[in-house]
């Protein structure tokens, strides 16, 4: 069954949860790389074609990105797919997650706990499945995702996994 947000529901989301980096990149990822040390994190999940170009760029190799090739709902940045060893592929529209998404999401981070790097493909939206991730991903993972006033938020997994299961578990079913 998918899942619907609410308007209600969108307004709390647009509060950046954890740690909002407002320094633009190459900077931000200076911090997320030293948040990591600190964290222990070996496990990196990004979210949204900047944030996984950025952090590409910057050398840091995320064990998981998610991209649906638009930024701000414009064309985006050309993610390079052959940083990654596997390709998904999955429908979501926006304001939804979808059970083939969250199917798509599980498969990912199977991938990942594998030892090969996934690339999700979004037709849609992809910002939403941050929080599947954050609920599911590994306990000693960090989430990046790019805030819409042009913050990089960095989700540390263990503290915020039971709050983002409930969370999903209180959103409408469509």
């Amino acid at each position: 069954m998918d899942l619907c947000v609410g308007e209600e529901d969108k307004a709390v989301l647009r509060v950046p949860m954890a740690i909002a980096i407002w320094r633009p990149a190459p900077t931000s990822i200076v911090w997320v790389r030293a948040l990591m040390e600190d964290l222990g994190t070996s496990t990196l999940i990004t979210v949204g074609d900047v944030v996984t170009v950025n952090t590409l760029g910057a050398g840091l190799d995320p064990s998981v990105s998610v991209v649906d090739g638009r930024t701000l709902r414009h064309v985006g940045m050309g993610v390079p797919r052959d940083a990654f060893d596997v390709e998904i592929r999955v429908r979501n529209p926006p304001g939804r997650i979808t059970e083939d998404a969250m199917k798509a999401v599980r498969t990912a981070l199977g991938e990942a706990e594998a030892g090969r790097s996934a690339l999700l493909v979004v037709d849609g939206e992809e910002d939403l499945l941050a929080l599947p991730l954050i609920a599911w991903g590994p306990e000693n993972g960090l989430v990046l995702y790019g805030h819409f006033m042009g913050a990089l938020v960095a989700v540390p997994i263990r503290p915020y996994r039971r709050y983002l299961a409930v969370a999903m578990g209180r959103l409408a079913k469509c």
